[in-house]
């Protein structure tokens, strides 16, 4: 196995409303508020807004930036067109990525088999539910996540 680590850093823009919201735990951003009620809600909104979107406390999406989707268009570049796992954490980490590159999920067993067979270029797994019984060794050898 071989890891490769992408960093990927928000401009000072981002940065900024990322120190705000951390050292406020409250912030409003694009006409949304966004509320962190304790540390654990804090570093969860956190994590969203690193990965380029957020949660609003009215559960809609308000989008950061796209500079891990730039990264993700690069690796599937580099695949050269060999297939490409990826890992999301977020709904709506799933739904932009769905949006912007011809990706598919892997949710049934007929899934598994397009992806066992190559057929599925960008695949789209979440942790929790792909870590136990799945065989998906025969469809790639390359796994992308996010941290």
């Amino acid at each position: 196995m071989v890891n490769n680590n992408i960093a990927v850093e928000m401009n000072s823009k981002e940065q900024k409303i990322y120190d705000k919201f951390k050292a406020d735990m409250v912030l409003s951003i694009e006409n949304k508020d966004l509320d962190a009620v304790n540390a654990a809600a804090l570093s969860n909104k956190l994590l969203q807004m690193s990965n380029g979107a957020v949660y609003a406390d009215d559960g809609t999406i308000v989008k950061i930036h796209d500079r891990k989707l730039d990264a993700l268009e690069d690796l599937i570049e580099a695949a050269n067109g060999k297939p490409l796992l990826v890992a999301y954490w977020y709904k709506h980490d799933k739904q932009r990525i769905l949006e912007r590159f011809d990706a598919a999920e892997i949710n049934t067993v007929d899934d598994i088999d397009r992806w066992n067979k190559g057929e599925v270029p960008v695949a789209l797994i979440h942790p929790a539910s792909a870590g136990h019984g799945l065989n998906l060794q025969q469809g790639g050898r390359l796994l992308c996540g996010s941290v």
